[in-house]
């Protein structure tokens, strides 16, 4: 099994050692073996312990833990440990809130609280994972674990100019958002302004931000999103997907939620996982085992946050830069790829997005310049 899995970067060995004597189970950490008992090797995996190999007397060196048998039922009780606490977190949350409302006499509290719709949100996923936890097998097992090497991986990988430069963008314009008080209503999506003729509202609003949670969590996605279209696909995407979806995701908000006012590149974000599920459903040699699955379920997860946290979260633009990234995915994954066209487009993109930048920055200090 470990030779099969050596085709991808992410799960390629580091130096193992060699089975040591005098103990006939034990595992490797940082390369370094440790004698154990067979018990106490069941007991590290059902806590969740770090480990890259483990030997056992029926293997003659060190393998991948996944792929021993008699430890799948605790790699099992280790994911039924972890769906409880992010069960008990998520209740923690909605509780905490539900008992803020009733004190206060504020149920708008409820449904407009950030902290009730995260609850929620890791209610569900535990109790998701707590009962899919029922049937695991050794392929899910060994599923899992390529897919925390292959994450791994990718969290060690830099930045590209490409996916640095956007972040910096939406920095940027967080920043001077921050020393001015009315910038959204200045430069976002105020669907109203969009009707009567201000159509660059579509593109300034996908650089900008409510909040600093808004903003920071944003930020992150893009970051681990962009890293894996990097790694998996080509960097010159990252921009060129971003800027497409994002503004499709904004024109569908204008459509669906037309007197509303939003801001966030959020639909620009639903793109990048858009073009990443319908990559890895074409070619799923570039992911781990699974890979679809799971970024079907990421997708049913934030369809369930936009749901809980419907008050405050734009649906719309989430669901129209979903169907744009898919449908730039097929666009582009279904025909041969040319590099060079996907590196021009990639880098007018970037244009693109400085130039739209630049415009809300210059927007948002006018307006402050002239109050």
């Amino acid at each position: 099994m470990l030779t099969s899995l050596q085709q991808h970067k992410w799960n390629l060995p580091h130096s193992v050692p060699a089975k040591p004597a005098g103990w006939d189970y034990g595992y490797v950490l940082k390369g370094q073996a440790i004698g154990r008992t067979r018990e106490q090797l069941i007991e590290l995996v059902q806590r969740g312990a770090e480990m890259s190999y483990v030997w056992t007397p029926d293997t003659p060196e060190p393998v991948l833990p996944e792929s021993v048998p008699f430890l799948i039922d605790a790699f099992r009780r280790n994911i039924r440990r972890e769906a409880r606490n992010t069960i008990l977190f998520g209740a923690g949350l909605v509780v905490f809130d539900v008992l803020t409302a009733i004190v206060l006499h504020e149920w708008s509290l409820v449904y407009r609280s950030f902290l009730f719709v995260l609850g929620a949100v890791f209610l569900i996923d535990g109790i998701w994972v707590y009962a899919g936890s029922r049937h695991y097998t050794q392929e899910d097992a060994m599923s899992d674990a390529a897919t925390a090497r292959f994450a791994a991986w990718i969290k060690n990988k830099p930045l590209s100019g490409y996916s640095f430069t956007l972040a910096a963008c939406i920095v940027v314009v967080f920043v001077i958002q921050s020393f001015l008080e009315n910038s959204i209503e200045v430069a976002g999506l105020v669907k109203p302004a969009v009707w009567n003729g201000e159509i660059w509202r579509l593109f300034t609003a996908t650089v900008m931000h409510a909040n600093f949670m808004h903003f920071w969590m944003n930020l992150l996605a893009l970051v681990s999103l962009s890293k894996i279209v990097e790694q998996t696909v080509q960097r010159a995407y990252v921009p060129l997907i971003f800027l497409l979806t994002a503004v499709v995701g904004s024109v569908f908000s204008v459509l669906l939620y037309p007197n509303s006012t939003s801001v966030g590149a959020s639909g620009g974000l639903m793109g990048l996982f858009g073009f990443i599920t319908i990559t890895a459903y074409f070619d799923r040699t570039r992911y781990p085992p699974k890979y679809l699955r799971r970024m079907i379920e990421v997708i049913v997860l934030t369809g369930a946050l936009g749901v809980v946290g419907f008050a405050f979260i734009d649906n719309a633009a989430h669901f129209g830069g979903l169907v744009a990234g898919l449908l730039l995915g097929w666009f582009f994954v279904k025909r041969s790829e040319n590099g060079k066209l996907v590196t021009l487009g990639g880098s007018a993109a970037l244009i693109a997005l400085a130039s739209i930048t630049a415009f809300a920055v210059y927007r948002m200090l006018l307006t402050a310049t002239h109050r």
